[in-house]
């Protein structure tokens, strides 16, 4: 079954009211800034999904994403950083996670997974960007970490969500990847490479971070999964891999409603 529910043009994540989160399609428009395309034209769009989850644009954080494993907890200071240009948002970090309301965690995607998180009864929530690196540097893994010993939140509370992604059968990968896969604490992770050439493989960067989350000790049942690949739909995505640098870019999104 799939996770995500299409509401005219966002995937939104049912079921973890009161919390609002969700991914963006292309028929929403670009979300990220780049050298070209006008900084305005995205404020503008992302002004409009702002006001079609009822959350005020300077209430969103977002950083500067590097394919890094590094996380930030995020404050009230942090409020609006990133939203109306690239340069105010957090440096070098691609996962992060809060336990104040009001504010909206958002990550920016083109083909690489992002991955939600949710612990009810402790009020907290996060987001990942994990690309290739990320995956293999194990955000995951990493930001579950720091909930289950930093934060003291229990495995079985915690809620994961895989979102829309490049999909196993697009996406092809070379050796320098697969040592980095080899060299993963979590165990059994070359059992999602299938190699396709001598010098070739393909990846599923869904289940490697599945199996992050399930090898720390989240229950499979806490888990959803999305089948949308960005890849191959390209009536709802877009892709790095099927566009190159003309791709656009999604946003993954969490808030805890004030």
């Amino acid at each position: 079954m799939e996770a995500f529910q299409l509401q005219d043009s966002l995937l939104c994540l049912p079921g973890w009211q009161p919390v609002i989160a969700g991914f963006t399609t292309k028929l929403i428009g670009d979300l990220g800034f780049r050298t070209d395309i006008d900084d305005q034209t995205v404020v503008h769009l992302r002004e409009q999904l702002a006001a079609t989850i009822k959350q005020p644009l300077n209430t969103w954080v977002f950083a500067q994403q590097t394919h890094s494993t590094n996380i930030r907890k995020i404050t009230a200071a942090d409020r609006g950083r990133g939203a109306l240009q690239y340069e105010d948002g957090i440096p070098d970090t691609d996962g992060f996670y809060t336990n104040i309301p009001g504010i909206v965690l958002a990550t920016i995607h083109a083909d690489c997974t992002p991955v939600w998180f949710y612990a009810p009864k402790h009020k907290m929530i996060g987001v990942a960007h994990a690309g290739w690196r990320g995956t293999t540097g194990e955000i995951t893994r990493k930001i579950l970490k720091i909930w289950i010993e930093k934060e003291n939140i229990p495995p079985a509370d915690i809620r994961v969500a895989i979102g829309p992604c490049i999909s196993q059968s697009y996406y092809e990968v070379g050796n320098d990847v697969i040592e980095q896969i080899k060299s993963m604490e979590t165990p059994e992770s070359m059992d999602f490479v299938r190699q396709i050439a001598p010098d070739k493989y393909t990846i599923d960067t869904r289940m490697l971070n599945y199996n992050q989350a399930t090898d720390i000790g989240i229950p499979s049942a806490n888990i959803q999964i999305s089948n949308y690949c960005t890849f191959a739909d390209s009536e709802l995505f877009y892709s790095y891999r099927r566009e190159h640098k003309a791709a656009g870019r999604m946003l993954a999104f969490i808030t805890i409603p004030e």
